[in-house]
C-alpha cells in the first residue's frame, strides 16, 4: 500500500524554507505520479498547523531523547563525539597525489 506520509511530512519540514515544485518533488519521490504529489501538497496546505505542530513535537521529543541518552552514557557520548569530527578531519583531507 502507497502511503503519502513521508512526501507530506518533507513539504511540512521544507515548505517555510523552499519553494518545491511538484515536478521536482518526484526526483526524490519516483514510485508516486504528479497526481499523488499534487495531492499530498494539498493535503499539506489544508493541515499545516497539525503537520507543522506534529514535526515540532517530534523534534522536540527527539531532543530530550537525546538529552537524556548523552547524560546517561556520558563516556560513550564523548568517544562517539571524537569519532566524528576524527571522520569528518579525514573527509576533509586532500587525498595526496599520485605522480
Amino acid at each position: 500500500m502507497l502511503t503519502l506520509s513521508p512526501l507530506v511530512f518533507s513539504l511540512g519540514s521544507h515548505a517555510p524554507r523552499l519553494y518545491i515544485i511538484p515536478e521536482g518533488i518526484l526526483g526524490s519521490f519516483p514510485i508516486l505520479t504528479l497526481e499523488q504529489v499534487y495531492g499530498a501538497i494539498a493535503y499539506y496546505l489544508a493541515n499545516q498547523a497539525a503537520i507543522d505542530a506534529y514535526l515540532r513535537q517530534g523534534e522536540s521529543e527527539f531532543a530530550a531523547l537525546n538529552q537524556r541518552l548523552r547524560e546517561q552514557n556520558f563516556l560513550l557520548h564523548q568517544k562517539l563525539t571524537a569519532f566524528r569530527h576524527q571522520q569528518q578531519a579525514t573527509a576533509r583531507r586532500p587525498e595526496p597525489s599520485r605522480s
